[in-house]
């Protein structure tokens, strides 16, 4: 009777020993991400290169998952010419996995870096700051206009590298340079502000109202939120 039980007993415990589940967080506790810097502008050109230390060598068939919040990303060797991807399931079977993340035109104070060992998931912050445009040009669809006439204005972002960041506010105002103080005043209609996409921004001015040979300057203006960049731009408009 005692050998049952003990017979019992036995398979008891190893059925609970090879049905519990593994802890991959036990099999890789060293394992940790680190990166060469943790801000890089949102200007669709600049990146950050990173390394996955595992801690030890991967079995040959262990898959990981290396995935990212925001960007495009890059498993070694790197080939940027190539479409990123926002997650890469790969098979290393090496003590490190080499990854580069290359920014986008969207501002993100919390893009998240994480890779999953199975179960066991081990992540790191970035951010994605603003790349304010080093240079601007603002044209205009038309330079002379009638009453209730409408003139389209472009302002087109450039910059060394890459392109400026997409949600930066521009603000519009206006100066008179000319009026004849005799006949009615001007009723300009155009936007308080803009919000730039795509490496540039379009709006309308007009007027409803206004005197004959008036001259209208246009002003564009914005600032980096650091305060350290900032543009003006104008265009001058005569509504006859």
């Amino acid at each position: 009777m005692k050998s049952i039980y003990f017979f019992l007993l036995t398979s008891l415990l190893f059925t609970l020993i090879t049905c519990k589940k593994l802890d991959y967080s036990d099999l890789y506790p060293e394992a940790e991400i680190e990166v060469d810097q943790t801000s890089i502008k949102a200007d669709g050109f600049s990146t950050v290169t990173g390394i996955i230390n595992f801690g030890e060598r991967l079995p040959k068939d262990q898959p990981v998952t290396l995935s990212i919040s925001n960007g495009s990303l890059y498993i070694a060797p790197f080939n940027t010419n190539e479409v990123g991807q926002d997650s890469i399931t790969v098979s290393p079977f090496d003590e490190e996995l080499r990854f580069m993340i290359k920014s986008n035109t969207k501002t993100d104070d919390n893009v998240i870096v994480s890779c999953a060992i199975n179960t066991h998931i081990i992540d790191t912050q970035l951010a994605f700051t603003e790349a304010f445009p080093e240079d601007v040009m603002l044209s205009s669809t038309d330079y002379a206009l009638d009453s209730g006439e409408t003139a389209t204005l472009t302002a087109e972002f450039y910059n060394n590298d890459g392109v400026s960041s997409d949600g930066i506010r521009y603000f519009v105002n206006h100066t008179i340079e000319v009026q004849d103080t005799s006949l009615a005043s001007i009723v300009l209609d155009y936007p308080e502000y803009v919000i730039s996409d795509s490496n540039k921004i379009s709006f309308e001015v007009g007027a409803r109202i206004h005197s004959d040979s008036t001259a209208v300057r246009f002003q564009l203006t914005g600032s980096s939120m650091d305060g350290s960049s900032s543009i003006e731009k104008s265009v001058l408009i005569w509504f006859e």
